[in-house]
């Protein structure tokens, strides 16, 4: 929705901003994003930088891997940073990059940033809600701490489901609804005995 004209952008943005309710726009990169955060800043939208891993082109990118570990790409990054908050950004997502260099992009800018897979030196953490419960048939990845495991229980309980109906244990008579006599009396015209 912001890779293509300006104008399409800020259309874009603008009903995604009025539509959901948001409080600020996420957008992935920097570069060529770092235009587009303050072309959306300036009209009133606030945004949100993400930087490191960019799950939305991880696929373009080589895959889901740590970002960051070189000196060169470690000053990208930070560079990127400064730049995304010169533009207007309200903060910054720091995404599976080493913790040293989450520390010092922390340093970097004023913004708060926000660490998933950055180490505890940012200024929050988030990580993805079907990770953090397990529910899904998905990949966890080494950043995760998994705080339950609700897959399974859905699993385990879909199964007992489909089990209860195969063998007739359910529905049982207590999950039923009834019509009153006279009801039935009315419906079938007399008969005395429709159950």
């Amino acid at each position: 929705s912001y890779h293509g004209s300006e104008d399409r952008t800020l259309e874009s943005a603008v009903r995604i901003f009025q539509d959901t309710g948001a409080n600020a726009l996420k957008l992935e990169g920097g570069g060529r994003v770092i235009d587009t955060i303050r072309l959306l800043t300036e009209t009133g939208i606030p945004v949100v930088a993400h930087l490191g891993l960019l799950p939305q082109s991880a696929a373009v990118a080589g895959g889901y891997k740590v970002q960051g570990k070189t000196a060169a790409a470690a000053e990208q990054l930070i560079q990127d940073a400064i730049a995304c908050e010169a533009a207007g950004a309200c903060m910054i997502v720091l995404e599976c990059i080493p913790y040293q260099l989450a520390e010092q992009v922390s340093k970097a800018v004023s913004i708060p940033t926000i660490g998933i897979g950055a180490g505890a030196d940012t200024d929050g953490q988030v990580l993805v809600f079907h990770d953090t419960v397990k529910y899904g048939n998905h990949h966890i990845p080494k950043f995760v701490e998994a705080y339950a495991n609700i897959g399974e229980d859905i699993r385990n309980g879909l199964q007992k489901y489909a089990s209860a109906v195969k063998s007739g244990e359910f529905p049982t008579a207590a999950h039923r609804f009834a019509m009153k006599e006279d009801e039935l009396v009315a419906l079938y015209g007399g008969m005395n005995d429709v159950r």
